[in-house]
């Protein structure tokens, strides 16, 4: 936040200023940002219920039919949470940290962040052989980075189609 700002176009000085937290409460929230926000929202519900072994949300038999390919194609099955999440959002971070886009940075990086727990849940449990954790690991950094790939792949595209629409409707809008 202090090196980006808050949504500042040319930031001057490498601080947070008492000033810019006073300017962000201030700010107009659109509607898509509160969806947005709703549906980050839902996620983590979703992420929170799944976390343990007591849980009110069921495995889906689709995944649970991959989980089993998995288990039988590697030697430790990845977590889902790591190559999914974890490590496609932590890209996805990086590469909107390069394109100075601070709120998807802001986002993906939450996103990586909540899923790296998941690898330091990986080497918890007391029972597991160490090399074991390394292995599910390495597979799920190998995963995430070919699904990350994707996925920046499509936000690149998202991102040009919206702002293609946001031109035309602007254009149409001023006429």
């Amino acid at each position: 936040m202090s090196y980006y700002g808050l949504f500042e176009k040319n930031r001057k000085s490498n601080h947070l200023d008492l000033r810019d937290i006073v300017t962000a409460f201030q700010w107009n929230i659109p509607v898509w940002a509160l969806c947005l926000l709703g549906a980050v929202g839902l996620a983590g519900y979703y992420y929170l219920a799944r976390t343990g072994h007591e849980t009110s949300v069921a495995v889906s038999d689709v995944e649970m039919i991959f989980r089993n390919d998995l288990e039988t194609l590697l030697l430790a099955r990845p977590r889902t949470k790591e190559f999914l999440v974890a490590f496609p959002g932590i890209m996805l971070a990086v590469y909107c940290a390069v394109r100075r886009l601070p709120f998807w940075t802001a986002l993906f990086g939450l996103a990586g962040t909540i899923g790296l727990t998941s690898v330091c849940n990986t080497f918890m449990h007391i029972r597991t052989p160490l090399y074991l954790g390394f292995v599910r690991t390495a597979y799920s950094l190998v995963l995430g980075i070919a699904v990350g790939a994707v996925f920046i792949l499509c936000f690149e595209l998202l991102l040009r189609i919206t702002r293609r629409l946001v031109k035309i409707y602007v254009k149409a809008d001023r006429k």
